[in-house]
């Protein structure tokens, strides 16, 4: 990280540790990512990307599944412990699968919630504003849900959307 570059904030790193735990999983369950790490064919069935696509992006012709990660939302945060300002936050991130094909869609949208309930409902929380990257501390997946976005846009990415939203929480000292 540049040292003009101001430090990933704890909401950053959350999201940014359910990221990589989707995105390393995804193999494990057959899909190849064409932005994979492992992938040096360049092809793929699945492209993952960090942020929602722009309304000009989604006009276009959709040419391989996308899973996008829209959306945080955290709770505001609550008391956790007497005496100290250790809080608990309930984080909802929400992945999008923008799908070629129905059941090849709602499969991954299910597979993003096996990955995060595999691991005893634990995910590493990793900081990456160090290099290399260490793990400090994990998430509680507390709840996952997949929904069927039904939408009547004749946008190509619309046609067979899914959602799936992932509950972590965090414990942390607000700085």
């Amino acid at each position: 990280m540049s040292g003009t570059e101001p430090q990933l904030i704890r909401e950053e790193l959350v999201e940014l540790s359910v990221f990589r735990a989707v995105t390393a999983g995804l193999p494990d369950y057959g899909y190849v990512l064409v932005n994979g790490i492992n992938n040096t064919s360049g092809n793929g069935n699945v492209f993952v990307r960090e942020a929602f696509p722009t309304p000009e992006e989604r006009s276009q012709e959709l040419t391989i599944t996308t899973l996008a990660f829209g959306f945080n939302i955290d709770d505001g945060g609550e008391p956790a412990e007497l005496g100290t300002n250790l809080t608990r936050y309930v984080h909802t991130l929400i992945c999008w699968t923008f799908a070629l094909e129905p059941r090849f869609g709602r499969r991954l949208a299910h597979t993003i919630k096996n990955i995060a309930r595999r691991n005893l409902d634990l995910l590493p929380l990793y900081d990456f504003n160090q290099d290399p990257e260490v793990q400090i501390d994990t998430l509680n997946v507390m709840k996952t849900q997949v929904r069927h976005e039904v939408n009547n846009s004749p946008r190509p990415w619309d046609q067979y959307v899914w959602t799936t939203a992932l509950a972590v929480q965090d414990f942390c000292y607000p700085a």
